[in-house]
């Protein structure tokens, strides 16, 4: 669980980054999210299912890790 947490701090803390790049760049804050949305926009229909694929396995090994120590601790 440690490691989806750090994962997603990694990850909010870059998206903050490009964001802030962006206004320095004197882009507005719309634009700003829409540039980064834009790459999912460009990709195909087996890449975003890909995508989806990667994220499910993303979630499930921490979460199966989790109930399995429930399951032992209520044990």
């Amino acid at each position: 669980m440690k490691i989806v947490g750090i994962f997603v701090i990694v990850l909010v803390f870059n998206i903050v980054f490009v964001i802030e790049m962006d206004i320095l760049l004197g882009f507005s804050l719309y634009h700003s999210l829409d540039n980064m949305m834009n790459h999912f926009r460009a990709m195909s229909a087996p890449e975003h299912v890909l995508l989806i694929f990667m994220f499910v396995f993303l979630l499930i090994a921490p979460i199966k890790l989790m109930l399995n120590k429930t399951s032992k601790q209520e044990k």
